[in-house]
């Protein structure tokens, strides 16, 4: 009897530690848990956040590019494609959803700013069809018909329309830049910069497309109405300068990457001293105040001397 009431103690006691150590075990599990999703909130921010200079024109030109991708299964190929325009609905979306974001909290900050970020996320996903459709139209064109009639002058025209609502949206975003905090500001910077690469994407599909030869292009390009010269290399260039200044002036960089602080060349700073080190205190050059006496003493008052004329 007294080994039996042994052997239930230790059976219990072994129970007892069993669950201490599974509850310990979960609660650790979800603390772990919390903590990588806070590190990787975090990390994402110092990503965008980070002081480097950003390079708006290299940038601009990393787009994700398509691809399309074959795996072999039991049941055949299985084929998986990223087309610019799966990508460019995917990168709109994406973008939404950041400034949404800024958009919470700023509406308790400042009410102005929130409604003109409101508008670059309804203008962008509102266009965001419309162009995702005209890519996809124009880039599966047929060969033959290409080859008769020429391009889809009627869908790349769309396109080339829709670079000016993107630039709308671009500037829109700089404006809001300096009335940020540094973390809302390094997320608008990364939409900025998401608008950017998308806008060279929509180009990158124009200049593909809108050249090439055919039969009877030059004609349903005339009917069309679509414009004979190419996008504005200028304009473009002024926009990408105009997002660089932008990003530049909320980190304080300068235009060679050198912070602005109100030093001179030589590295002191400018405090309104003379060559010498003195304060130009009104002092003449022998350190006394000009204070209207002359030489014998005397307070020149400005009156005239009297010779009384005597008969």
């Amino acid at each position: 009897m007294h080994k039996s009431m042994k052997s239930m103690f230790a059976v219990l006691v072994l129970a007892f530690a069993v669950a201490s150590v599974g509850i310990i075990m979960s609660t650790t599990g979800v603390s772990l848990a919390k903590s990588d999703k806070a590190s990787d909130k975090s990390v994402k921010t110092d990503k965008v956040a980070k002081n480097d200079k950003v390079n708006v024109k290299q940038e601009a030109k990393n787009f994700e590019k398509p691809v399309t991708k074959s795996t072999k299964k039991t049941t055949g190929d299985v084929v998986s494609q990223k087309t610019n325009a799966s990508l460019h609905k995917e990168k709109v979306a994406s973008m939404g959803e950041s400034l949404e974001d800024v958009v919470e909290q700023e509406e308790v900050i400042n009410e102005d700013v929130a409604e003109e970020i409101e508008e670059v996320i309804n203008e962008s996903e509102e266009t965001a069809d419309e162009v995702s459709d005209a890519i996809e139209e124009v880039e599966s064109g047929n060969k033959f018909k290409k080859f008769l009639i020429g391009t889809d002058y009627k869908n790349l025209g769309q396109l080339r329309s829709s670079l000016a609502k993107n630039e709308n949206q671009i500037r829109k975003l700089t404006r809001t830049m300096g009335s940020l905090d540094e973390t809302n500001q390094a997320i608008v910077q990364e939409q900025l910069l998401t608008l950017t690469q998308e806008r060279e994407r929509i180009k990158a599909v124009i200049t593909e497309n809108e050249g090439g030869f055919s039969l009877l292009g030059w004609v349903f390009r005339f009917l069309n109405g679509y414009p004979s010269e190419p996008v504005d290399d200028d304009s473009e260039e002024d926009l990408i300068d105009e997002v660089q200044d932008s990003i530049d002036s909320e980190d304080g960089t300068t235009d060679d990457g050198a912070v602005d602080d109100g030093t001179t060349d030589d590295g002191t700073v400018d405090d309104g001293t003379v060559d010498d080190g003195t304060v130009d205190d009104g002092t003449v050059d022998d350190g006394t105040t000009d204070d209207g006496t002359t030489d014998d003493g005397t307070v020149d008052d400005g009156t005239e001397e009297t010779v009384e004329a005597t008969l």
